[in-house]
């Protein structure tokens, strides 16, 4: 296998971070020191260039700060750790990220640094609750139609009744699963 260059590598890392969408980070434990990717910019929006923890912490919400420093906790302690927080932008927008870290350790098994990964999982968020609500809407129009409603999967197997068909003397339970 051949080896890349550290240029090379960077490159790569920024070609797959503008691909996904991903920031990552890493915070030395020793000097307080925390190194951001330019997508993490974009997600935090700090003041100044030399970001530090508590530049990250001031962009989360007050409610989802806990969230944060537990996580932190869990990675000095050697363990993984991810949650969803939401961010407070400058502008006033408020955006969810998906946070994950973990922690990189020494021979002897000291933690040396954090270092996590950060997505911005607003939009995907919202058309979750956007199909739960359309289907919530889709529900009672089925559960309250007179007519009776059937879905059927590729095999022609009924995977849903509408409970209209109580009038003819069956428990939509009964039919569904037939053919």
């Amino acid at each position: 296998m051949k080896r890349i260059s550290i240029d090379e590598q960077l490159r790569l890392a920024e070609m797959a971070e503008d691909l996904f969408g991903l920031g990552y980070w890493r915070l030395d434990v020793a000097s307080g020191e925390m190194i951001w990717s330019r997508r993490m910019y974009q997600l935090f929006h700090p003041e100044g260039d030399s970001p530090t923890y508590q530049d990250l912490l001031q962009r989360i919400h007050p409610d989802d700060r806990h969230l944060s420093e537990a996580g932190i906790r869990q990675a000095l302690e050697g363990r993984r750790s991810s949650d969803v927080v939401r961010v407070i932008w400058p502008s006033g927008e408020v955006r969810r990220l998906e946070l994950h870290r973990a922690c990189e350790q020494d021979a002897d098994g000291r933690v040396r640094s954090i270092y996590g990964t950060v997505l911005d999982v607003t939009d995907r968020e919202r058309a979750v609750a956007q199909l739960a609500a359309s289907e919530a809407r889709f529900r009672v129009l089925t559960e309250h139609s007179s007519d009776i409603i059937v879905r059927v999967n590729r095999d022609d197997i009924v995977e849903y009744i509408s409970p209209s068909v109580r009038r003819y003397g069956y428990e939509p339970d009964e039919l569904v699963g037939m053919t």
